[in-house]
């Protein structure tokens, strides 16, 4: 049986090496991008489980990478998580088909029930 692939995909390093350690610890296969420009090479390439996704990043932002996901009519469940604070982004980001939202920094046990909720 193979591992459920997770990508995650944020431009900050500590954080995708701390989701990337806690996903295995859980027993799924998380993949890394550092960038939205990265996120979109990959799903254009390879089938997820889940993608992760930040919102603010350089080059291509979390909603850019929502936008290609809806165009493009990807069926991964995407779950945000992001330190932004403005509601309207959420928003914009959830009516693109966002499963849900958990700011940073979040609880392990909760944001784990999201992943297992939403996961294929």
């Amino acid at each position: 049986m193979s591992l459920k692939r997770i990508l995650v995909v944020d431009d900050e390093k500590n954080v995708t090496i701390f989701l990337s350690e806690l996903l295995k610890q859980w027993g799924y296969d998380p993949i890394v991008a550092s960038d939205g420009e990265k996120a979109l090479e990959l799903l254009s390439q390879e089938n997820f489980n889940l993608i992760l996704l930040d919102v603010m990043m350089p080059c291509i932002d979390g909603l850019a990478v929502m936008n290609e996901i809806h165009r493009n009519k990807y069926k991964e469940p995407v779950i945000i998580i992001s330190s932004v604070t403005d509601l309207s982004i959420a928003e914009k980001i959830m009516e693109l088909g966002a499963k849900c939202y958990i700011p940073k920094p979040f609880d392990l046990e909760k944001f784990k029930t999201k992943i297992e909720k939403y996961i294929l």
